[in-house]
C-alpha cells in the first residue's frame, strides 16, 4: 500500500511539473499588460513600445535583456554620422575611398569597389535603405580611421545616453562575442536618430540605386516593409543574424503621437513586422497624448534684485507632454524651484529655475525655467524717476 501511495505521489508530482513548464512558456509568449484587461501575444524574445516625446513606456517585455541586435546596431552608427555632419565634422559631399576591408564585408552589401571613391551621401543612403555592411564600415573608417575605433565612439555615445545594457564591437552588428544591446536601449537610439530630417527622408525611400565608378549600378531595396505596408510608419531599421534572429526597431506617427517600437528575437520576418504593428495599434488605440503645460505661456513671475521692473514672466524651455490611458483621469502635480537671490542683469534664455512634474506622485518630467527677455539693471535715472513717482503718490 505504501509503495502504491508513493507511486501515485510521484505521478502527481511529475504531472504538476509538466503543467508548470507549460504555464511558464505561455507566460513568456503572452505578457499581461499592467491594466490587466488586454494581452498582446508577441513572438518576440524582447519587446518595448515607448512614446517618443515623453519617453513614457507603454509596453515592455524583457526589455533590458542583453541580446545580439544584428543590424539594428546601425542606428547608433547612423546617429554618430548625422551628429558629425551636424557639428560640421563631416559633409554629405565628402569623398570616401573604399578600403579592401570595408569592401570585403559579408551579409547585406551594395558591392562597393575597393580603391574607388564614393560620396558619403551615397554610402549613408546604402546603409539606411539596404543595410549595406560594406558601406557601413566605409563610413566608420571615414569618421574614425578604423571600424574598431568607431565602435569605441559608439560606446562612448551609449554611455552619454545612459544606455545601461549596450556594448558595441563593430559598426554593422555582424555577430561578435560581447556585442549586444537591449530593446529599451535601441528604442532610445532610434528616438534620437529620427530627429534628423535627412535620415527620415532616406528611410522612407522604398527603392533606389547606387552608381559605381564606370556606371555599374546596384539596386537598393528598403528592408523595412512597414514603410510600404503600414501608413503610419515613418522610419525603421531591421536586423537579422543567426544569433539575434529577426529584429526591428521602428517609428510611427498618428495625429499628435509618435511611438517607437522594438522587437528582438523573432522567428520569422513576418513575425517582426506583425508584432511591431500590434504594438503600434495597441499604443495608438489605448493611449492619448496631451500638452498639459505650454512653453509659450508664463509658468510664474520672478522678482529680480536691481532690475527695472517689479516682476518678470518666466517660461519653461519646452512643452510638458503627458501620455495616459484613454479615459484615465489625470492626477498631475507640479513643483517650481527658483534660484535664490536673482540679480540683474540676466540675459534672455538664462535658466532661473526648474519645473518638476509628477503624475500619480511619480516624477515624469523636468523642464528648465528660463527668461524670454533681457533683464537689465535699474539705472540711476530709473531709480530717480521711481522715487519721484513714489513721492507724488504720498
Amino acid at each position: 500500500m505504501k509503495k502504491l501511495f508513493l507511486s501515485l505521489l510521484g505521478i502527481i508530482f511529475a504531472f504538476s511539473f509538466i503543467l508548470n513548464i507549460g504555464f511558464t512558456n505561455l507566460k513568456a509568449n503572452a505578457v499581461t499588460l499592467d491594466d490587466g484587461d488586454q494581452t498582446l501575444k508577441l513572438s518576440a524574445r524582447s519587446a518595448i513600445l515607448i512614446d517618443k516625446e515623453s519617453g513614457s513606456v507603454l509596453y515592455e517585455n524583457n526589455a533590458d535583456a542583453r541580446l545580439p541586435v544584428a543590424s539594428m546596431t546601425k542606428t547608433m552608427t547612423l546617429l554618430l554620422t548625422f551628429e558629425a555632419i551636424q557639428r560640421g565634422e563631416a559633409n554629405m559631399d565628402d569623398i570616401v575611398n573604399i578600403s579592401s576591408y570595408s569592401a570585403s564585408q559579408e551579409g547585406s552589401e551594395c558591392f562597393l569597389d575597393a580603391g574607388k571613391d564614393y560620396k558619403l551621401y551615397d554610402l549613408i543612403k546604402a546603409v539606411v535603405i539596404a543595410s549595406a555592411n560594406d558601406a557601413c564600415v566605409a563610413i566608420a573608417e571615414h569618421l574614425a580611421g578604423t571600424d574598431e575605433l568607431f565602435a569605441s565612439k559608439m560606446n562612448k555615445r551609449a554611455n552619454e545616453l545612459k544606455l545601461l545594457n549596450t556594448n558595441f564591437k563593430n559598426s554593422t552588428g555582424l555577430h561578435e562575442d560581447g556585442h549586444y544591446s537591449s530593446a529599451r536601449d535601441i528604442a532610445q537610439v532610434m528616438a534620437k536618430l529620427s530627429e534628423f530630417e535627412e535620415y527620415v527622408k532616406l528611410a522612407r525611400i522604398w527603392m533606389d540605386k547606387i552608381v559605381h565608378t564606370g556606371g555599374r549600378e546596384t539596386e537598393l531595396v528598403n528592408t523595412n516593409r512597414l514603410i510600404r505596408n503600414f501608413k503610419d510608419c515613418i522610419c525603421g531599421k531591421t536586423g537579422y543574424t543567426d544569433e539575434a534572429m529577426y529584429c526591428l526597431v521602428s517609428v510611427a506617427k498618428r495625429q499628435n503621437m509618435t511611438l517607437v517600437s522594438c522587437v528582438i528575437g523573432e522567428r520569422t520576418k513576418e513575425d517582426r513586422f506583425e508584432d511591431c504593428v500590434k504594438l503600434f495599434n495597441y499604443g495608438f488605440s489605448s493611449f492619448e497624448a496631451m500638452n498639459i503645460i505650454e512653453k509659450d505661456k508664463p509658468i510664474t513671475y520672478i522678482k529680480v534684485k536691481g532690475a527695472r521692473e517689479k516682476s518678470y514672466p518666466v517660461f519653461i524651455d519646452d512643452d510638458v507632454k503627458v501620455v495616459t490611458k484613454k479615459g484615465e483621469g489625470l492626477n498631475i502635480e507640479t513643483k517650481i524651484n527658483l534660484k535664490d537671490n536673482l540679480k540683474a542683469p540676466i540675459n534672455k534664455g538664462c535658466e532661473v529655475g526648474e519645473l518638476e512634474v509628477y503624475k500619480n506622485g511619480v516624477e515624469i518630467s523636468k523642464r528648465r525655467i528660463i527668461t524670454n527677455e533681457d533683464i537689465d539693471k535699474n539705472s540711476f535715472k530709473d531709480c530717480f524717476i521711481e522715487e519721484a513717482n513714489n513721492f507724488r503718490r504720498m
